[in-house]
């Protein structure tokens, strides 16, 4: 089962800090909610609640994964990154979709003589949302992780590089990202503990979370799914919580 829900510690910034498990062997599809509070380093208080829908395509290692999101939030005015979504840098409420994240993963077939596994994945984010919380540019990311399965425990370690589109009013500055925890099964039950940072895009301070996910079954198709981070550093939300549920095809 461990390696039915690889992709469920995602870094923060590469899904939206969303971590639906691949649970199928073909297709699923996630819908769920995040809220995240925090003042990034500032002194008034930053809201956001990101509704969205992912869908995962499993065919034979590899897997492609599309995330649409929707934000709402109320700024404090300065340039924020919330789920991988940046808020404009104006006060008072912002609505509207999200740009589209695309990932595509597979493990490295690298025979059976190294002591860990490795997989790599790279997104692109297109530059389709709203007026104001889009980009509106291209930007890209590759991650590598290494991990190794030790009975229904797998500790991990990832680490990824971001570039971001050139916009001559927005000066974002690629940056590196990196995570490290363990997944489990305990039975049905799906549970992921992380420590995850990333890199300012926009020049702030670093973003340092504490991380966890538990996830269940309803019926043999739907399972729920539960995950929150704890800040750690001034760059990240003091807190983020999230529901969710799957249906695999």
């Amino acid at each position: 089962m461990i390696k039915q829900f690889r992709r469920a510690c995602a870094v923060p910034l590469l899904a939206l800090a969303l971590p639906p498990p691949a649970f199928s062997q073909n297709f699923s599809i996630t819908a769920g909610e995040l809220y995240a509070v925090g003042r990034y380093g500032g002194t008034d208080t930053t809201k956001a609640a990101i509704s969205f829908v992912n869908v995962q395509a499993n065919y034979s290692t590899w897997q492609l994964t599309g995330t649409l999101p929707y934000l709402s939030a109320k700024s404090d005015g300065q340039l924020r990154e919330v789920g991988g979504i940046l808020l404009p840098r104006r006060g008072g409420a912002v609505r509207g979709f999200g740009d589209v994240l695309l990932n595509l993963e597979r493990p490295l077939p690298l025979g059976q003589n190294l002591p860990v596994e490795v997989s790599v994945s790279g997104r692109i984010k297109l530059p389709t949302g709203a007026n104001g919380i889009s980009t509106g540019r291209l930007d890209y990311g590759l991650d590598v992780e290494l991990s190794k399965p030790i009975g229904e425990v797998t500790p991990f370690v990832k680490a990824g590089y971001r570039w971001y589109g050139d916009r001559a009013d927005l000066d974002l500055r690629n940056g590196w990202e990196g995570s490290a925890g363990l997944r489990a099964a305990l039975g049905k039950t799906a549970l992921v503990v992380s420590y995850d940072w990333s890199e300012s895009a926009y020049g702030g301070p670093t973003s340092k979370a504490a991380y966890g996910l538990i996830s269940a079954p309803l019926s043999d198709h739907w399972r729920w799914i539960a995950f929150g981070s704890k800040g750690l550093s001034a760059g990240a939300p003091d807190t983020l919580v999230g529901l969710g549920v799957t249906h695999s095809f």
